[in-house]
């Protein structure tokens, strides 16, 4: 149907509404911009048609006044300067309005803009738009039209010539987070997400790693804005910190102050609460991510032995095939506490390090590495550890977990990536490869699990029931922590149950 754009003589154009233009109505349109920009979209239109009368549109003289495009870019320049035409603004077949034709090419050619990827398409013009890169004569061509003001922030165009990107750099509101990124609890894909919402703010993302690692390309996210304002896929629009091993242990002596002033989103890797409790202090928001233990202990199997770039087949010190995999479960039993227990508890071997810990030494039983640590190490390392030492460990563990601003849970991740949006980023529209990870569609570092507990028999079992009696109430707490996080966030009524 023709859209209601003419009125009939003497009167003021009827407002245009989104009806008139189907293809708005599109999930990428929806997911991107959101019914608030779609609604000012059309706004600013009326506006701009309501700003002429309809006598106005009529007369040709008005229109050879507006700013025609180069005729490169407009089709029929003569047809649009003439009166008749937009009398009739019927193209030639009679099927489909003029206009609606025009925005239907614009929406094409901007799609890659809307869906945040970086693009060079330079959307078609009948009129000279509000806010767009030509009404700034000195802002530079490296600030391409059409990045003014559509939720990313560029570099090229946070100057004052371009009127610091309309605002799209402007990331005082965002709460400064640190991710304390516990092993093989989907955190990988977490900080994926994190760091894509953080960055097309413009908000400087930093990583401290608690093992070896490149530091170039290291980021861990797909950083549009940085694409597309330097042409480079490669990422280093990040700051990464590295901290080397010594005596089966990892120090973060004193990395915390190595962090740049404007880091806002932190990922802590592999390290324990120690860390993330320092930046806390420092005004930093905790967020975590918690997993079913024994699925989490299986998972970090599977992925040391099997699935990682550098794997043996099995872990180092252990035999491969099912026969290891059975050995090395065996010897699991002599552990107590594994990784989330320990980690929230401050028992790690990646910890603060000695001036944290004001000089004391850590204790032998918390450089135990559940993963990789071999039978002897095991028994000797545990000789003084005792009841009352897993319970003093297990009560600061969960007392820290209830410290934590956000807790998420693996098993429940797209309720997690949606409670914690509304809590820290309820302000930003959520950026295309964003909502891809919270739907599950991209992921990182998933590995199929090849040995499995349960295939054990009696022993699978045991072991299962061991991890549980330790650390499995810290994950009912998660589950809980949750729940009532969810109910807080939309403000509904919310009773515990069993769990």
């Amino acid at each position: 149907p023709r859209p209601a754009l003419l009125p009939s003589s003497g009167s003021k154009r009827s407002p245009i509404s989104q009806k008139s233009f189907p293809f708005l109505r599109t999930s990428t349109m929806r997911s991107f911009v959101g019914k608030s920009v779609v609604s000012i979209f059309f706004l600013a239109l009326n506006a701009e048609c309501a700003s002429s009368t309809d006598e106005e549109w009529r007369d040709p003289n008005y229109h050879n006044s507006v700013n025609i495009p180069d005729a490169d870019r407009v089709e029929a320049t003569s047809e649009w300067r003439d009166p008749n035409f937009h009398n009739n603004f019927v193209d030639s077949d009679n099927t489909l309005n003029h206009f609606e034709k025009w925005m239907m090419v614009q929406q094409e050619q901007m799609g890659d803009i809307f869906r945040h990827k970086p693009s060079e398409a330079k959307a078609p013009a009948l009129l000279k738009h509000k806010g767009s890169v030509r009404e700034f004569a000195s802002c530079p061509k490296n600030c391409k039209e059409g990045w003014l003001g559509d939720g990313m922030c560029d570099v090229n165009c946070n100057i004052k010539e371009c009127r610091f990107d309309k605002g799209d750099c402007d990331h005082s509101d965002l709460s400064k987070i640190v991710f304390l990124h516990m092993r093989k609890t989907g955190g990988t894909t977490l900080h994926k997400y994190l760091g894509s919402m953080y960055s097309v703010k413009g908000a400087k993302v930093c990583r401290i790693f608690s093992f070896e690692q490149y530091t170039s390309g290291a980021c861990g996210y797909r950083d549009f804005t940085y694409e597309r304002n330097t042409g480079s896929s490669v990422n280093d629009n990040c700051q990464v910190i590295v901290r080397e091993k010594s005596r089966n242990q990892r120090a973060c002596d004193d990395c915390i102050k190595e962090l740049d002033d404007d880091c806002v989103y932190v990922e802590l890797r592999h390290w324990d609460y120690s860390l993330a409790e320092q930046l806390q202090k420092k005004g930093f928001k905790i967020v975590t991510l918690m997993r079913d233990p024994v699925r989490l202990l299986e998972s970090s199997y599977n992925y040391e032995a099997m699935s990682r770039n550098d794997a043996l087949g099995s872990i180092p010190g252990y035999p491969g095939g099912p026969n290891g995999f059975r050995e090395w479960t065996k010897d699991r039993l002599k552990i107590r506490g594994f990784d989330a227990m320990r980690i929230l508890s401050g028992c790690w071997p990646e910890h603060a390090g000695g001036k944290a810990l004001n000089g004391s030494k850590v204790p032998d039983y918390c450089t135990i590495q559940p993963t990789y640590s071999l039978r002897g190490e095991i028994e000797e390392k545990m000789k003084t550890f005792n009841d009352s030492t897993l319970e003093e460990i297990r009560s600061r563990a969960l007392k820290n977990l209830f410290k934590i601003d956000f807790v998420g849970v693996t098993e429940q991740f797209e309720l997690t990536t949606t409670l914690l949006h509304k809590k820290f980023l309820n302000k930003e529209a959520e950026c295309h490869s964003c909502e891809e990870i919270r739907e599950g569609n991209i992921k990182g570092n998933v590995n199929t699990h090849m040995y499995t507990f349960d295939s054990l028999g009696a022993l699978g079992k045991r072991v299962q029931n061991h991890i549980k009696r330790t650390d499995n109430n810290l994950y009912k707490a998660a589950k809980y922590l949750l729940k009532r996080q969810g109910a807080s966030l939309f403000s509904m009524s919310f009773a515990s149950d069993d769990e």
